[in-house]
């Protein structure tokens, strides 16, 4: 039972950006659940399996949302890596496969859900995308929770850019960003952000597009989103032209708050005062920005951050 729970609170940290906490129980999990209930285990194995795949660890992903069998969340995130990797067709059956598994009114449907809509679009076929669409519509009305109604509006934004109404999609996307947000949900939020980023540069507003794509890299790399992250950056390297190979920053937002106030002499512990932090995670963000500045100490960091025009 214990692992069980440990599952679900994994899946919760998940969802909050708080990964390294995420991975140390859904870790737990798995290790204390092979003998207990293989629903349990298989749940275990499939929320561990969306940590990978969101860390950017796709092999180790695959392996565990394999080894969880036919757990409908497995197959939904098998649906999302063949869908990264190009397979359409495949993510398309797999996410039917998932859906089939659970009851019309189950909010977990929604992950299988989006997956579909995508997939739906990338084969071209529309009709398809927007049945599933309308299905997680009347979802998100029926239960109301913001990462239902945000999941909602990210379908819908696609769907407004496969029919060129770019300026309903970015309202779509701004209003699930919004959502994400107050949700507590990163990673979401930050990939609906790049989506949008995507939109503007189509219509030739790169300059707005830059800055999208810049706050979605920022917390990508914050998250360690390594797969995402490479993609903000590859859209970024495309909007900055002869400027490709540069990196928009090399510290995140908090990086940068943190060394800021650094730079004022408070302590570690005066830092995590002021920041609502734990002294452990602004020692870790130092240790984090020495390694990117490629400085040893916070004098020289502080130096070489001024010089790069960062504080």
């Amino acid at each position: 039972m214990v692992g069980n729970c440990r599952s679900h609170y994994g899946r919760i940290l998940t969802r909050r950006g708080w990964w390294r906490d995420a991975e140390r129980e859904l870790v737990t999990a798995v290790d204390r659940l092979p003998h207990g209930p293989q629903a349990w285990y298989g749940d275990a194995l499939a929320r561990l399996g969306d940590l990978r795949r969101r860390q950017g660890r796709q092999t180790e992903a695959r392996r565990a949302f394999e080894e969880a069998g036919e757990q409908w969340f497995a197959q939904a995130g098998l649906a999302a890596l063949h869908l990264e990797a190009g397979d359409a067709a495949g993510a398309a059956k797999l996410a039917e496969r998932a859906l089939r598994q659970l009851p019309e009114d189950s909010p977990k449907r929604a992950d299988a859900l989006e997956i579909g809509v995508r997939a739906g679009l990338a084969l071209e076929a529309p009709d398809e995308a927007a049945d599933l669409a309308q299905e997680l519509r009347y979802l998100a009305a029926a239960i109301g929770t913001r990462s239902l109604v945000a999941t909602a509006g990210v379908c819908e934004a696609r769907l407004a850019i496969a029919a060129a109404d770019a300026e309903l999609a970015g309202r779509h996307y701004a209003d699930a960003i919004a959502s994400f947000d107050r949700a507590g949900m990163p990673f979401e939020a930050a990939l609906a952000r790049l989506e949008l980023a995507q939109a503007l540069a189509s219509t030739a507003c790169s300059e707005l597009a830059a800055i999208e794509a810049r706050r979605a890299w920022s917390a990508l790399e914050e998250l360690g989103a390594s797969h995402e992250a490479g993609r903000a950056t590859a859209l970024l390297a495309e909007l900055a032209g002869d400027d490709a190979t540069r990196e928009p920053c090399p510290l995140t937002p908090r990086q940068v708050e943190i060394l800021t106030l650094a730079a004022e002499g408070l302590t570690e512990w005066r830092i995590a005062e002021r920041l609502v932090l734990s002294e452990h995670t602004v020692h870790r963000h130092l240790a984090n920005i020495y390694t990117r500045l490629d400085c040893s100490s916070r004098a020289a960091a502080v130096a070489k951050a001024s010089r790069l025009g960062i504080l």
